[in-house]
């Protein structure tokens, strides 16, 4: 059904909006799902015909009735949205039906977080008399104090810190936009002892010699998020739990305890290097709960008997 405008829209996806092959696919499989919605209900012929914001919105209740999440429905609706929009500007339709069709309404899942108990756990099982102890307790500390994405944690170098006014650069690889974060006298102590004596010893024999990036491996290469993932599982077999955490779980911790400790919600921005504040905002339902948890157990009119 309609395969000539199908191959077209995929030859559009890949050269001219430069979407790969894996994105491309997934556009085709959500219009395969608008052609069994025609093959099965037979309100009209094929894609081409379909052009009733009404049998659009009877598509999408077909696919909320197959217990799809909101997200997958949102996303189908979207690309065969941008499909109609193609066929639209190439004149086979009259009208993009699904253009005004109200996506359903995503909610927003709260972050998964660590509580100060935990962290110290994972921190008292490191041995930090070793070289890769000093660098995984390094790791969880900057992840954790300064709300780092992984992959600005894997690019940072030494030169991006100042010891003089206790303070790093981070050169954000979403949007280029740099920030400024303070270091805490601990992780100053943490950083100096990593730079001069672990890092060294990592760095020994290795090929690498005038790599400047803070966080190498065992080869005395830079570190990978695919490593940093692997140290924060392992670290967490130690513990003996039995779940695993990601370092995004570090970041939302972050910037929750700094929320339940009274920093103002644009500075919480700032710190996590967030361009739009709606998107910080969705910490402030974490620490509401904290609150509200807090003001149960303080004020004795609210006390459970």
């Amino acid at each position: 059904m309609n395969e000539k405008e199908i191959n077209d829209f995929k030859d559009y996806l890949l050269l001219e909006r430069g979407y790969s092959e894996n994105t491309a696919i997934n556009y085709i499989s959500d219009i395969t799902d608008l052609i069994d919605f025609i093959n099965e209900f037979e309100f009209v012929s094929d894609l081409l015909q379909l052009d009733n914001k009404m049998y659009a919105e009877y598509f999408l209740s077909y696919l909320m009735n197959k217990g799809l999440t909101s997200k997958s429905v949102a996303r189908k609706i979207s690309s065969i949205r941008t499909f109609y929009s193609f066929l639209l500007e190439n004149n086979l339709v009259r009208n993009n039906p699904f253009l005004d069709v109200t996506i359903p309404k995503i909610e927003k899942r709260l972050p998964n977080i660590l509580d100060n108990e935990e962290i110290s756990l994972m921190l008292e099982v490191i041995d930090t008399n070793k070289p890769l102890g000093k660098r995984n307790y390094l790791i969880i500390d900057l992840l954790y104090s300064l709300g780092l994405r992984v992959s600005e944690l894997c690019n940072l170098k030494i030169n991006d810190f100042d010891f003089y006014s206790n303070s790093l650069i981070v050169k954000s690889g979403k949007g280029n936009k740099d920030r400024y974060l303070v270091l805490h006298d601990k992780l100053i102590l943490e950083l100096k002892d990593y730079i001069t004596t672990a890092r060294n010893l990592l760095l020994a024999g290795s090929m690498e010699e005038d790599n400047r990036h803070l966080l190498i491996n065992y080869k005395g290469t830079t570190l990978t998020p695919r490593g940093v993932r692997k140290i924060l599982n392992t670290i967490m077999d130690k513990t003996g739990e039995t779940y695993k955490i990601t370092p995004h779980m570090l970041r939302h911790s972050c910037a929750t305890v700094l929320l339940n400790h009274g920093m103002d919600l644009r500075s919480v921005q700032e710190i996590l290097g967030h361009s739009m504040l709606s998107t910080t905002q969705i910490y402030t339902d974490v620490a509401i709960d904290e609150v509200k948890e807090k003001y149960r157990n303080a004020h004795p009119r609210a006390r459970k008997d």
